[in-house]
């Protein structure tokens, strides 16, 4: 009897068969553990992103648990951490004095120490724009910062107002205009800080039994602010700048020239006027200011 022995292409064939079966097989687990892992991380990622978005946004969209960042502003490190009643009316309001005493508060406010000298270098580091030149220093420009800005027109908005109350003319035919520009200057800000206290109501008086007589507003540190412009001093006066005839002056420089005692811009401004302006500002230089005490 022949003994069988199966045909050497039929057994390649099986084995064949079987070991891309297997292959198939395998890829399809492999693909499924791909995809499991791959929809594992998506959803671990997912759920992160939503802790770490919504967990804030329900406890910033809830007042009693919402708190004021103690990071502070960029420029002068300020943060919000002086409480200020809000008043319906003070000093320099409506309710308290005369016109005269008001408008003699408004104009003792000064804002010269809002105009600062900085380094080009400092203001391209800071993503500042090249400003102006500062006339002791080719290598700085002169700033204004925001807050005495916005000081400075509301100044001038009280000028115009206070003209227009008593019935007296101008004193500065482009006050009008200014007070324009400054009240466009103004409703920026607004925009731009969108304050968001909300300001209680009180009703009328013979109703408020137990109501809070005014709220309080955390407010920065103006003092500080001040503070912190010193240390960039442009020797800007920005008013009452006269010449030694005690007419106001017309150089925009001679605002420039009242440095604090040891400014590094005194020897330049000194140049300066010895070359240009001494015969008509009578201009009193540190050593001549030292021989007269």
């Amino acid at each position: 009897m022949e003994k069988y022995l199966p045909l050497i292409n039929e057994d390649e064939e099986g084995f064949e068969r079987s070991q891309l079966a297997w292959k198939r097989k395998s890829r399809r687990c492999y693909q499924i553990r791909l995809s499991t892992a791959i929809l594992s991380l998506i959803l671990v990622i997912s759920l992160s992103c939503n802790l770490f978005f919504i967990l804030p946004l329900q406890n910033s969209a809830n007042p009693e648990t919402s708190s004021i960042s103690p990071q502070g502003t960029r420029w002068a490190g300020l943060v919000r951490n002086v409480s200020v009643p809000i008043y319906s009316s003070t000093e320099y309001g409506p309710a308290v004095g005369t016109q005269e005493e008001r408008d003699a508060l408004w104009g003792a406010l000064d804002i010269s120490p809002g105009t600062i000298a900085l380094s080009d270098e400092f203001a391209a580091q800071n993503g500042l724009p090249r400003s102006q030149r500062f006339p002791w220093d080719q290598s700085k420009g002169i700033y204004i910062i925001g807050a005495f800005h916005q000081m400075h027109c509301l100044i001038k908005i009280q000028k115009f107002t206070s003209a227009a109350h008593r019935g007296a003319p101008l004193e500065d035919d482009n006050l009008y205009h200014h007070v324009e520009h400054c009240l466009d200057g103004l409703l920026q800000d607004v925009y731009c800080h969108a304050d968001d206290t909300p300001w209680f109501e009180l009703p009328p008086k013979p109703f408020r039994q137990g109501y809070d007589p005014f709220q309080t507003r955390q407010c920065r540190n103006w003092d500080r602010l001040v503070d912190w412009a010193a240390g960039y001093d442009a020797c800007y006066r920005d008013d009452n700048v006269t010449d030694v005839n005690g007419r106001e002056v017309e150089s925009e420089y001679e605002h420039y020239t009242f440095c604090p005692e040891g400014s590094e811009y005194v020897p330049e401004m000194e140049r300066y006027y010895r070359e240009h302006e001494l015969h008509r500002t009578g201009f009193v230089f540190g050593a001549e200011r030292d021989s007269e005490e």
